[in-house]
């Protein structure tokens, strides 16, 4: 019995509904903006107004496949077997069995959504042997013959120990030769399960995306938006070589036939510069620390993601739920990409999110940060040379205000500054 390192991947699923919609008889305001407590230079800007025609909701259903992987700990079992007789072994039965390092039986299953045991076990070939090994195998006489069985701990096998845990692998035997029932007891061999790494992943989308609005006579360029990625280790072990590899997305449900294409132009991971890849590679993530990668995506057309979902699934032949080392995946709508520019934070980009009517940041180092609400005590007033001052109560914690564009689009944020420390935001 000996100890291998395979690669084990989870197919996970991005459903996007995607809304295109104008409203009928007004003129298409510009958008306001949300701005934070920062001092901001505003220069003018005079978008082009059109009337709107007749009202129009379109929606597109994608999805973005992904393929998951890292790499793991898991044994191949090899029995031998050399019938040296004139006579044939029949009815063979094999029970593999499992003991935890104090002696106690330890259950191993080979149906993947059996999630209370310690361990997944395939059988993958018998060589030499006629039938199964549930009492209907037959091995020829005068011929040798071996069984073979993937092994595969679940995630919580290993232990929280660098050292791991150990177990004891053996086997019971029975079969008939001559007309002879006989067992015969394989002497258990010793194997080590290192912890296991468990990782949480969290996706972050906008709600509206910008691109062309076929409503004005001008065309105009997409602007590129985030898919966003998380993973947080929260496990004892290592996720080793890890990689997410997506596919382009792929429009699925297009009742109104709009015109409208999805695409991604690139990827990076932490603050790596972006590559024309749809391949994320993490490397190996610590136990208790978070990676983040992004996807750089644009679309043809201006709309509004109205809806988010991501599913995912462990291929049964590796184990299914009872070895899947992800524990969760979970969509956020995503404010805006920023950074959070404490003391003893990373220089990677983090997440603001908006999870229903709660913004919080998720920082690329794990923290999740509920962030207050200060719009209802924010003031907006006009300063020299076209700048804009935004005020609310300072805050222990992170903040953000929402405050009224009083010239309704027709001025444009080119950047902002942090008043106290001159921080360019």
């Amino acid at each position: 019995m000996f100890v291998c390192d395979r690669l084990v991947a989870l197919a996970l699923q991005i459903n996007l509904l995607f809304r295109r919609h104008t409203h009928s008889g007004a003129r298409a305001n510009a958008p306001s903006y949300r701005l934070a407590g920062l001092l901001m230079l505003i220069v003018p800007y005079v978008p082009t107004q059109v009337v709107a025609q007749e009202a129009l909701c379109a929606e597109v259903r994608i999805e973005i496949p992904q393929s998951v992987s890292l790499e793991r700990q898991a044994f191949n079992a090899k029995l031998g077997i050399d019938n040296a007789t004139d006579l044939e072994l029949s009815q063979l039965l094999v029970n593999v069995e499992f003991l935890d390092e104090d002696g106690d039986a330890v259950v191993a299953t080979s149906d993947p959504n059996n999630t209370t045991a310690a361990f997944f076990i395939r059988l993958d070939d018998t060589p030499g042997i006629s039938g199964g090994l549930d009492g209907t195998g037959v091995v020829a006489a005068r011929s040798q013959a071996e069984a073979n069985w993937l092994i595969i701990p679940a995630a919580g096998t290993g232990g929280f120990s660098a050292a791991g845990q150990i177990y004891y692998v053996g086997a019971t035997i029975s079969y008939v030769q001559g007309g002879e029932s006989k067992t015969v007891s394989v002497v258990p061999d010793t194997i080590t399960v290192e912890p296991q790494p468990l990782l949480a992943l969290d996706y972050f989308l906008p709600s509206d995306v910008y691109s062309d609005d076929p409503f004005t006579p001008i065309v105009e360029p997409p602007e590129p938006f985030t898919l966003g990625v998380r993973i947080k280790n929260t496990g004892a072990g290592v996720a080793r070589r890890m990689r997410i590899d997506t596919a382009q997305p792929s429009i699925v449900d297009n009742q109104q036939g709009l015109l409208v294409a999805f695409n991604i132009e690139g990827s990076f991971v932490q603050n790596e510069p972006a590559q024309p890849t749809l391949l994320l590679d993490f490397g190996d993530i610590e136990s208790a620390t978070s990676k983040v990668g992004r996807w750089n995506m644009t679309t043809t057309l201006t709309g509004q993601f109205s809806e988010f979902t991501a599913d995912f699934s462990h291929d049964d032949a590796l184990g299914g739920a009872l070895t899947s080392l992800i524990e969760s995946v979970t969509p956020h709508e995503l404010v805006k990409d920023v950074l959070v520019d404490l003391d003893g934070r990373d220089s990677v980009g983090d997440f603001l999110a908006l999870d229903i009517d709660t913004y919080r940041t998720y920082e690329s180092e794990g923290t999740d940060t509920v962030v207050v609400d200060r719009s209802s005590e924010a003031g907006l007033d006009i300063q020299p040379d076209l700048r804009y001052l935004v005020t609310f109560t300072p805050s222990t914690l992170q903040a953000f205000a929402r405050v009224n564009d009083e010239s309704r689009g027709s001025l444009r944020i080119i950047g902002a500054t942090r008043v106290s420390d001159g921080t360019q935001l």
